[in-house]
């Protein structure tokens, strides 16, 4: 089997993978997860006429020759207050006291600021500008109307959302139910993060990166912790993981050496394996596979090359799986900052910090001296995944790149 290049194995995850079912949710609890159905609004908004700013409701008729210098007085009737609507109905020469968020009076067309006013009194304002009709005023409906649509399914929801579904009456939300999931890593040389390794021994952290990527997802994820190079161990673990979890995420084990089973030993347990490489560096000898129960994805070992690949690659198909509308976020694009050289004869994802520029709309792609699939200390410090495609070997400063933001905003 061929390594797939990028744009081609995203296309397959997004192809093989289907959305998932819908559940409803209060709205408290929506917050990162993707709407299922379009939603509409159950009413005008704003439901009525609405005052928005404090001052005076006035007939703008009857201040054509209002000025500061010659104010006019006029009677105030009542007060509008936001919840308290004036009863009445205003006439030649009347006004009321109006507050932000009330409903404007019957016969009124205008509101006058307090500030172009001599101040709120009980009886007579005193008002210094001519207002034109409409002045302070949102119109019922102007922003919505009642079976309007407000968000369409396929929306990643975000703080900015919630204000809008309250509005519309939405207490329940119908989203997309996200995979059970789990993740576990293999190697004899793992140990767990609070012991010091000893000799030809490392740390195992691949589990918490891959755990804290699916959970900017809204993807809950079970921790299966490490397993061992053993094939009848391993066999065990895996066939008994691929029938509780839906979504499987693997690292370490995909390669060609000895005591890389994942490949064969999920091949024995049935799972039809999409592609076993990737023409990408890093995260060359990556796997998707599916079953009947759902599907894996088996990263290679190597800290940058796990997170490179869920972001970068295998996130096309938990995009389809969470019922996002398309494989891939919004292109971005950076100027680099320094020249870069690609080795090897697979493009590359490399990891960047970014500057905003002055100079123009791009962010200048700064360098965080990366030395490998290993060096997680620079995927610390960057901000960005900046692609150097196989077009070229060389790329200089000034070149504009296309760039894989990191931040959660920017991972939808």
């Amino acid at each position: 089997m061929n390594s797939l290049r990028v744009e081609e194995a995203r296309r397959l995850l997004w192809d093989t993978l289907q959305r998932g079912p819908t559940r409803r949710l209060p709205l408290a609890e929506c917050l990162g997860s993707v709407l299922a159905e379009e939603l509409t609004s159950d009413l005008d908004f704003p439901p009525f006429d609405r005052i928005t700013m404090d001052g005076y409701a006035v007939r703008a008729e009857d201040l054509r020759s209002a000025t500061r210098e010659r104010p006019l007085s006029l009677e105030v009737v009542g007060s509008a207050l936001a919840g308290a609507p004036f009863a009445g109905k205003l006439s030649a020469g009347q006004v009321v006291k109006a507050m932000t968020g009330a409903v404007l009076p019957e016969g009124a067309d205008a509101v006058v600021p307090v500030e172009e006013t001599a101040g709120f009194d009980e009886e007579r304002a005193t008002i210094f500008l001519a207002p034109s009709a409409g002045a302070n005023i949102a119109r019922r409906g102007e922003d919505s109307r009642s079976g309007a649509l407000i968000l369409r399914a396929g929306t990643h929801l975000t703080s900015r959302h919630v204000q809008t579904l309250a509005s519309a009456g939405h207490a329940m939300v119908p989203v997309v139910a996200p995979p059970l999931a789990a993740v576990a890593s293999t190697g004899d040389e793992l140990v767990a993060i609070e012991e010091k390794p000893g000799p030809g021994q490392i740390r195992e952290s691949n589990n918490a990166c891959v755990r804290a990527c699916l959970s900017e997802w809204g993807i809950p994820c079970t921790e299966l912790g490490s397993l061992a190079d053993e094939r009848t161990s391993l066999k065990e673990a895996l066939q008994e993981a691929l029938a509780r979890y839906e979504l499987l995420v693997l690292s370490g084990g995909v390669s060609k050496g000895e005591k890389d089973l994942v490949k064969p030993v999920l091949a024995e347990l049935g799972v039809n394996l999409h592609f076993t490489s990737l023409h990408l560096k890093p995260g060359h000898p990556a796997v998707f596979g599916t079953h009947r129960g759902g599907m894996v994805f088996a990263l290679p070992g190597n800290p940058v090359a796990v997170f490179t690949g869920l972001r970068a690659v295998f996130s096309a198909g938990l995009r389809r799986r969470l019922g996002y509308p398309k494989s891939t976020p919004p292109r971005a694009w950076g100027r680099l900052g320094f020249d870069f050289t690609r080795k090897g004869n697979r493009p590359n994802y490399l990891p960047v910090a970014l500057e905003e520029s002055s100079k123009d709309d791009l962010p200048r792609v700064l360098s965080t001296a990366h030395h490998g699939s290993g060096d997680f200390r620079s995927l610390a410090e960057a901000d960005a995944l900046a692609w150097f495609n196989d077009d070229k070997v060389a790329f200089a400063t000034g070149e504009v790149v296309e760039i894989l933001r990191l931040d959660p905003l920017h991972s939808a």
